[in-house]
This record gives structure tokens, sequence and C-alpha cells, in this order.
């Protein structure tokens, strides 16, 4: 059993982070990331730009774009890409030509390692945003 009470204080400021993180890394109603977990992203959390990707997913007025937008910044700086990177499609370029570079001819290569399209990231960013609604609620 927990304290819920303390569990909001210990958590402060993060707490309206902490059903955006649930859903983004995989819950009931979202797929999880290969690789990627939920202490890697809740390390994200204090990141520059995070507090303004997580309102957008804790408002429910939220346009579609702007939830797909901001679904993907969080992605592509959850898989490395920092402000690098606009898309994870190109991430994802940079991210197979460097493992290309480094490994030997016969090696084989491991698809399931790179980040998801830019169109996956948003189903799964609609997704999330659907799953962090509904709990709030």
């Amino acid at each position: 059993m927990y304290d819920l009470g303390n569990v909001q204080k210990t958590l402060g400021c993060k707490k309206n982070r902490l059903l955006f993180v649930h859903a983004i890394t995989g819950c009931d109603t979202t797929s999880s990331l290969f690789g990627k977990g939920k202490r890697t992203a809740w390390k994200m959390l204090d990141v520059d730009d995070v507090d303004k990707i997580t309102a957008v997913f804790n408002n429910p007025k939220s346009k579609k774009g702007t939830i797909a937008e901001s679904g993907e910044k969080f992605l592509v700086k959850l898989f490395g890409g920092g402000n690098e990177y606009p898309t994870l499609d190109e991430l994802c370029g940079c991210i197979y030509a460097r493992t290309i570079v480094k490994q030997p001819v016969t090696a084989t290569f491991d698809f399931a390692s790179l980040p998801p399209t830019s169109s996956a990231s948003e189903q799964h960013s609609f997704r999330t945003f659907l799953q962090v609604i509904a709990l709030n609620s």
C-alpha cells in the first residue's frame, strides 16, 4: 500500500507529467518503445521544452497537429536526437547510417532498435493523448 498524498508531494511539479510518461512508454493501450523504458523517459522530464510537450498531452482541447508534433519531438529527444533532428525519419536515417558504418560487412542489423517512423509516432501520440486524457478525467 502506498500513500498517494506522499507520492504526490514527493513528485512535486512532476506529478502532472507522470501519466504522460506512463502512456508514451507503453501501457494497456499504447505499445512500448524498444529499448526505452519508463525510467529513461522519466529522466527526460528535466530536459528543456518537455514542460510544453507534457502540457499539450494534459490539455483536452489540444489539436491533432500539435499532439503529433509534440509527441514526435519528445520521441526524437528520447532516442537521442536532441534538437539536431526535426523528425524521427531523419533521426532513423542517421542512426542506421552510423551503425552500418561501424559494423563489419557480415554483421546483421536489428531494425527493432531504430526509433519509430514519423507516421508511427503520430498514431502513438494520439493513443498516448487519449490515455492521458482518459486517466485525468
